[in-house]
């Protein structure tokens, strides 16, 4: 699926049965021209992504997911629904980690049913790079799922 998609999973069983799902964020990305072509759902992962959720719940098994660009960067179709998935799966998806923005910060995914609360979180990763004059960072977390 990684070669052909830019996208994955994998059972980490030694972590209590963690799965990680890695998401091509590429499909949000607003200065993608490609996904013109498909702005719903392109290359089938947001269905795969639900598929993923889905055994995951029903397995019991909890859930990381990890990609390069925050999903609520983007208000397009696809962060829209992909935003509805987190939701909808929130009891598994214990954490959700991108980068790409070169700061440190938290972001938040509204929810459907109640626009004044909060569905799910994610957090953003600083970088090690000097970007816009930035001093490199990173980040050890310790997580507890």
């Amino acid at each position: 699926m990684l070669r052909t998609k830019g996208y994955y999973s994998i059972t980490i069983p030694e972590f209590n049965n963690l799965k990680v799902i890695s998401v091509n964020t590429q499909a949000q990305n607003d200065e993608n021209w490609y996904n013109l072509r498909n702005p719903t759902d392109p290359g089938g992962m947001l269905k795969w992504i639900e598929e993923e959720l889905k055994a995951s719940e029903a397995a019991g098994q909890y859930v990381y997911i990890i990609g390069h660009i925050p999903p609520a960067s983007a208000l397009n179709d696809w962060a829209m629904r992909f935003n509805a998935l987190t939701e909808r799966y929130s009891y598994n998806i214990r954490g959700q980690f991108y980068g790409h923005t070169h700061r440190d910060h938290i972001g938040f995914f509204p929810s459907f049913a109640d626009k004044e609360k909060i569905a799910a979180y994610y957090l953003i990763s600083p970088s090690l790079t000097t970007y816009s004059n930035k001093h490199p960072e990173y980040r050890v977390m310790t997580l507890d799922y």
